[in-house]
């Protein structure tokens, strides 16, 4: 089911290449641990699930 969805982030946001990072920031630079940590625990809210590290 989240197969489809996976694959057009990588698609269209991740960094190409064995090492690239798949979760960048707008300037496709390496997210800041305090950043990411913002819009993950936004985007768990959003979606109603809780009990995940951020």
């Amino acid at each position: 089911m989240l197969l489809p969805d996976i694959k057009e982030h990588m698609e269209k946001y991740a960094e190409e290449g064995e090492f690239g990072h798949v979760f960048v920031g707008s300037n496709c630079a390496k997210l800041r641990r305090a950043n990411f940590t913002r819009v993950w625990a936004a985007a768990l809210k959003k979606a109603g699930l809780s009990g995940f590290l951020s």
